[in-house]
């Protein structure tokens, strides 16, 4: 755990993507909503979207987003 910053689940990661507003979500996004950062948020969403839970696209340059599938 970084910085002291509490541990979050995958699960809640997968969770709360229905608390960001719209159909998908930067990894800024995820970091701003767990108080960590966005560098801790692609990291967490990489592994999530090896493991299948979450998907992603490249929309150029080096941005991509991220959802879950319903």
């Amino acid at each position: 755990m970084s910085q002291g910053k509490r541990e979050v689940t995958d699960s809640e990661i997968v969770d709360a993507f229905k608390d960001i507003a719209g159909p998908f979500a930067a990894a800024s996004e995820v970091a701003e909503y767990f108080g960590h950062t966005r560098q801790w948020a692609h990291q967490r969403l990489t592994q999530l979207h090896e493991q299948g839970a979450v998907e992603r696209k490249k929309t150029g340059g080096q941005s991509v987003v991220w959802w879950v599938e319903d």
